[in-house]
């Protein structure tokens, strides 16, 4: 969970940063390891939207297309 929270505080204090889409990509494999599928689907769909062109956005897409199949 601490992982989780760290994660955060990049978006929160560094909203232009380049590390947000890294950050927001491993929140999100943290929530999936808490056992939390539904606010990693929400990260990594933010991270889609948000940052299409990062080197994150393919692998956000192949993890959101497996967490969405089950």
């Amino acid at each position: 969970m601490q992982a989780v929270l760290e994660f955060k505080k990049v978006l929160a204090n560094y909203p232009r940063s380049d590390k947000v889409p890294t950050a927001l990509y491993k929140e999100a494999l943290a929530l999936i390891d808490l056992k939390q599928p539904q606010q990693a689907q929400a990260r990594l769909k933010y991270l889609i939207e948000n940052f299409p062109q990062a080197e994150e956005t393919p692998l956000a897409r192949e993890r959101l297309a497996t967490l969405t199949r089950g």
